[in-house]
């Protein structure tokens, strides 16, 4: 009997070993494949019109299984806008909905009416936690249109999902 529990003990605990360091291989490069993923502003600004400021993307379906796949399940993206009396601001969150998901959030601000464009940082996070990117500009003293654009990231399983949300405000 002492033979059999050290056995199970010890299957046990190589499983985990291996299923750990996997998972640990596969943060790694769910982390440099969001780290590495360039933004093509230009592209990024094409069709804007239709974008909403939050979405539900990714999957986190295996894509060799044949199990039912849920897109949207893996990652919340959001754009806003805000202002003071000096500033307009564009935040832009990526929060990832698994602990396996790698997410990045980078947002940019258009002053549509001057057509002047800055793009922020790109900000990273890890399993449910939120990436957030800010960026101001300066508030001018007539009013103009504003847009922010935030382009979102969810890595899982090596596989990298891309979205985009819009924010639009006169300040």
């Amino acid at each position: 009997m002492k033979k059999v529990t050290l056995l199970v003990v010890g299957a046990v605990f190589c499983t985990s070993v291996i299923t750990s360091g996997s998972t640990v291989f596969a943060s790694e490069i769910n982390e440099d494949l969001t780290k590495n993923y360039e933004i093509n502003w230009d592209d990024a600004w094409d069709d804007v019109d239709v974008l909403d400021e939050s979405t539900n993307f990714g999957s986190s379906s295996d894509p060799n299984s044949f199990g039912t796949r849920a897109y949207g399940d893996l990652a919340t993206g959001n754009t806003s806008l805000s202002s003071t009396s000096t500033l307009v601001k564009s935040t832009g969150t990526t929060k990832g909905k698994i602990l396996s998901t790698v997410t990045s959030a980078t947002t940019s601000l258009r002053n549509v009416s001057q057509g002047y464009t800055a793009s922020g940082s790109k900000k990273t996070a890890v399993g449910k936690f939120t990436a957030t990117s800010e960026l101001s500009l300066t508030r001018a003293k007539t009013k103009y249109v504003y847009t922010g654009l935030t382009i979102h990231t969810a890595t899982n399983t090596g596989i990298l999902y891309d979205s985009r949300t819009l924010k639009s405000g006169t300040y």
